[in-house]
């Protein structure tokens, strides 16, 4: 039977985002093998609250990866994925399939699908009053 995990790679459309409950911080959710298959999806980024492998390589893949940290240690062999596009639970906060996924290199947020539009308004709307103060910061 197919991982629910690898379910759920496929499932992954371009510019959409995987974020992936791991069983503890220090624990591998995968490495180059795995988020080759991502590259090749087009995947818009991968958000985990566990460690990732390979980074130099994943680098070359092109896509945002935002994990607690990096391990060259493989993932936990008697831990895996129960189920796809399920409610999880990330970093302490739930995420829920179709919520808006924003991350940079600041950090990672979760919008919840009903209030991603007002969200949006919302941020844009900041960014044009930025561009202004930037724009009279610079002539004076």
């Amino acid at each position: 039977m197919e991982s629910p995990e690898y379910e759920a790679f496929e499932q992954t459309g371009p510019n959409e985002c995987v974020v992936m409950e791991s069983v503890g911080p220090w624990e591998s959710v995968g490495g180059d093998i795995k988020f080759l298959r991502l590259a090749q999806l087009k995947c818009a980024g991968l958000v985990t609250d566990g460690s990732v492998r390979d980074t130099a390589v994943l680098r070359e893949y092109g896509f945002p990866v935002f994990s607690i940290s990096t391990t060259p240690r493989q993932g936990p062999h008697v831990h895996q994925p129960w189920e796809a596009n399920g409610v999880i639970t990330c970093g302490g906060i739930v995420v829920r399939p179709g919520d808006a996924i924003i991350g940079d290199q600041d950090g990672v947020v979760v919008i919840p699908a009903s209030h991603a539009q007002e969200v949006y308004d919302i941020a844009h709307s900041r960014e044009i009053v930025e561009d202004i103060v930037k724009t009279e910061l610079a002539t004076n």
